[in-house]
């Protein structure tokens, strides 16, 4: 039994687009969402209830080590920049690791260590991959021409679904790969 998916990475985004008086709210909000795919996915309340308060707390530390306590948006423009994402992403991953475990040998769902090592590598990845659309991206112009950014967007949104079908269709996603490159 493993934890299922829950998109950190937006609820993380949104924190970072979201104005400091309105954190409380958003927070709430990511607690109820979070609760509410969790249990209606067929977890037991109990154990909705961990992971929701788990990924609450990630998505909260997330944003504020990676903001660094700006009101705007972060950049993603430097080296420096590059390090505290990084660091942030890993902080959060074993913050809902440490959650998941914690979840797990309270209400007895699931091998504990299985469920940490899951919820943080889908946590983690979820992170990694869309905090950088929430941030404020470098000043440079693209290199591949526009008719190449429409082929590689429309590649995104057509292969992309296949990585959450219910189904196993592992290798599918890898074809998005050489297009974008």
């Amino acid at each position: 039994r493993v934890t299922g998916i829950w998109p950190a990475g937006l609820a993380t985004g949104a924190l970072l687009l979201a104005r400091r008086r309105h954190t409380l709210r958003l927070l709430l909000a990511i607690l109820v969402i979070s609760f509410g795919t969790v249990w209606l996915g067929g977890r037991p309340w109990d154990v909705a209830l961990g992971f929701a308060l788990g990924s609450t707390l990630e998505a909260l530390v997330v944003a504020r080590l990676f903001s660094d306590g700006r009101a705007d948006r972060p950049p993603l423009r430097s080296d420096d920049d590059l390090r505290s994402y990084f660091r942030a992403c890993a902080a959060g991953g074993i913050l809902v690791a440490a959650a998941g475990f914690l979840t797990s040998v309270v209400t007895g769902w699931g091998n504990p260590a299985l469920v940490a090592v899951s919820i943080a590598t889908a946590h983690a990845a979820s992170n990694l991959v869309l905090i950088p659309f929430f941030c404020r991206p470098p000043n440079q112009e693209s290199i591949a021409s526009q008719s190449e950014r429409v082929f590689q967007w429309a590649t995104i949104v057509v292969v992309t679904p296949f990585a959450f079908l219910p189904t196993d269709f592992p290798s599918v996603v890898f074809i998005a790969i050489p297009v974008l490159a």
